[in-house]
């Protein structure tokens, strides 16, 4: 059996193994922790192998003994160092289930190892192979033997995918201070890394890996998605309008996959900092001057294509969040309500007018009218397919009642509501429309007109 062995330029202090918790490396290095090479260690005594570091050329063994009826991963020099005697075992103060509950996959054994190979000598100093000679060191070095296994050596041959610094990658995109886009390699699942180096995944496809300055890890060298998503929505707030553009061509190219982008855009539109005029220009930009954003709705697509509008389908919610927020035109913007709720409009005909003119007499022989215009009237032509029929409405001082009622008697009924609206200028769900129509009919019924009423009426 061989081992994999990596080696960095440096030698090792005895307490950088022994003491837990410290670490003196700066905010320009990747490990900070100081508990990583023993987690590490006690990761291996649980796959029953025993790791072998050289510090130069003194080595360390390590196995796991019973001291005071009580297991505990041990240590042994070759070398006399201080109060340590070279050959004697000591305790290193750690059980062998030390990170057990979050410590156990074996690319963390090798993302500690060779991190801090970087750490200490950084791209150029650092060599790492599976050998098969006898562990062996040297001075001015430190090396680090793992014992060669199947699920170790897998581990191990994934360092070039979840180490930058070890791999060829490109960014994308770039924002400073927050992070950045990398182009995809392997994995079409989203891939998160945090100075150089890989910390998590998500189920969810993505258009791009991303790289993250500032997060806060656990013990696990993991953050947490809320504080991921939230970094990415900022990085994707502060893209400039080229960058905006293309991501929007490539968001609008692939709507049929479920991309983690797509919550990250509706999280940017949440934030203050969003530039609106490099959304709407890059849409503009994609699409020309006369584009509306729609959600996949073939009434309204067919509907602007008559008016000389550029229908856009946008699908993913996120996406049409953020394009929204960012001000860039939809059907609600461009078409009045009548645009967007019929198939088309029609003048009246003269019978409809006699029932508009007679209705609204009435009203005004009964003081009902408290000073209102009287208001125009049309026919409206419904959607074909809706599931619900609407049989008129009131707008901006127009009377709409459905074509499909004309001649009926649900056609006087709807015009009565309409001008009932219309006059004290409410809606269907307001209090007052009731007890206004309840006051008309008591009128209605007991008071006597004085003039003749139009018979189209009655």
């Amino acid at each position: 059996m061989g081992h994999i062995m990596i080696q960095n330029k440096g030698e090792l202090p005895i307490w950088g193994i022994r003491l837990m918790g410290f670490s003196d490396k700066g905010a320009d290095k990747i490990g900070r922790f100081g508990t990583g090479l023993k987690e590490s260690i006690a990761l291996l005594t649980r796959y029953g192998v025993q790791p072998i570091i050289f510090s130069g050329e003194m080595r360390m063994d390590f196995r796991v003994e019973l001291l005071d009826n009580q297991e505990e991963i041990c240590f042994k020099l070759s070398e006399t160092r201080g109060r340590f005697n070279a050959g004697e075992w000591y305790g290193l103060g750690i059980h062998p289930n030390l990170g057990r509950h979050d410590w156990d996959d074996p690319w963390m054994i090798f993302r500690e190892v060779v991190c801090n190979a970087l750490d200490e000598s950084g791209v150029d100093g650092l060599f790492h192979n599976v050998c098969y000679h006898d562990p062996v060191g040297t001075e001015g070095t430190t090396r680090f033997y793992i014992p060669e296994t199947e699920h170790l050596r897998t581990a191990y041959e994934t360092i070039s995918d979840k180490l930058l610094p070890l791999g060829e990658f490109q960014i994308e995109r770039e924002v400073t201070g927050v992070g950045r886009a990398i182009r995809k390699r392997k994995s079409t699942q989203l891939q998160l890394f945090h100075r150089g180096v890989w910390i998590q995944q998500s189920e969810r496809d993505s258009l791009y890996d991303y790289e993250i300055d500032d997060i806060k890890l656990n013990e696990s060298r993991s953050a947490d998605w809320h504080s991921v998503n939230r970094q990415i929505s900022r990085m994707i707030a502060h893209y400039t309008q080229e960058q905006a553009q293309d991501l929007l061509q490539q968001m609008l190219q692939e709507q049929k996959r479920d991309l983690y982008e797509a919550d990250a855009l509706q999280h940017a539109s949440y934030y203050v900092e969003l530039d609106t005029q490099i959304w709407t220009h890059a849409f503009h930009a994609l699409y020309g001057e006369d584009a509306v954003m729609i959600d996949n709705n073939e009434y309204m697509y067919e509907k602007l294509k008559k008016l000389g509008k550029v229908p856009v389908v946008v699908t993913h919610s996120g996406l049409r969040d953020l394009l929204r927020a960012a001000g860039v035109p939809t059907p609600k913007k461009v078409l009045s309500r009548e645009q967007r709720d019929w198939e088309g409009m029609e003048e009246a005909s003269h019978v409809s007018h006699l029932i508009l003119d007679a209705l609204w007499d009435k009203l005004g022989l009964v003081g009902k009218l408290y000073g209102a215009e009287k208001p125009e009237l049309r026919l409206f032509i419904e959607q074909a397919g809706k599931s619900s029929i609407s049989f008129g409405n009131v707008l901006r001082g127009v009377v709409y009642v459905n074509k499909s009622i004309v001649g009926s008697t649900k056609e006087r009924q709807t015009v009565l509501l309409c001008l009932a609206k219309h006059i004290i200028e409410c809606g269907d769900e307001t209090p007052e429309l009731p007890v206004f129509l309840t006051e008309i009919a008591d009128q209605f019924m007991n008071e006597t007109p004085s003039e003749p009423v139009c018979r189209a009426c009655c």
